[in-house]
């Protein structure tokens, strides 16, 4: 039997996610308030580092200075790239992805998605997901992520798959995602979700956060007509 192709909606507009202005405190306990961000980093730059440019790496962020030790950054090539590189003491700044984990959790033919309370992408949906703590397994993340966000209790059933996430302003994402079940618990929204809900694969809401979690809402209603 043919496979019914699941289209899951791409929002046609979105917001965008910007960085909030915020109060600092320099090292001499002056307060100062940003101004446009792009003029304040070079302002400052240009004090401390005695007019040397900031390095920029992918998302936007600006590395000025090495995490080892202190030294200025600059750009070699590495193993074939464009990397950030210690002029003092050849660290080198290897841009990886952040592993995240997701869960598909089926029930009655419909599976839970929750609304983004933060941002990037407030407002819209998703499936319940979050970054991999640096103390616990993948399925370890997928249990606590499930709690913190619908309330539930999940049991993970199998690995789903495994997905790039290239539209999330904060970092690359390698996103894991498990086909789980529900063992326990009360459908609630938490931490940071405002609303959680079911939604079959014919009512799935317009705006649906992030692609690699559109991919995978598709292809779990796919695999349903085998």
């Amino acid at each position: 039997m043919d496979k019914k192709k699941i289209k899951v909606p791409t929002p046609k507009t979105r917001k965008t996610w910007k960085i909030k202005p915020v109060t600092r405190i320099k090292p001499s306990g002056k307060i100062y308030h940003r101004r446009r961000q792009k003029d304040q980093d070079q302002e400052m730059l240009q004090k401390i580092s005695g007019g040397k440019t900031a390095v920029s790496v992918k998302g936007g962020a600006k590395l000025r200075f090495c995490p080892n030790c202190g030294g200025s950054l600059m750009h070699k090539q590495v193993d074939g790239k464009r990397r950030l590189v210690c002029s003092h003491c050849g660290f080198v700044f290897y841009q990886n992805p952040v592993p995240a984990v997701g869960m598909i959790i089926p029930q009655e033919q419909k599976i839970i998605l929750v609304r983004r309370a933060e941002e990037p992408f407030q407002g819209d949906w998703c499936l319940p997901a979050g970054f991999l703590e640096l103390d616990e397994t993948p399925q370890e993340c997928a249990v606590r992520e499930a709690k913190e966000e619908t309330g539930l209790d999940i049991r993970v059933r199998e690995l789903f798959g495994v997905y790039p996430g290239r539209d999330d302003p904060r970092a690359r994402v390698v996103l894991i995602i498990y086909l789980t079940e529900i063992v326990g618990g009360a459908l609630q929204a938490g931490d940071d979700a405002s609303d959680v809900a079911l939604f079959g694969r014919d009512a799935l809401p317009r705006h649906i956060a992030f692609a690699s979690h559109r991919r995978a809402i598709a292809e779990y209603f796919e695999g349903e007509d085998d």
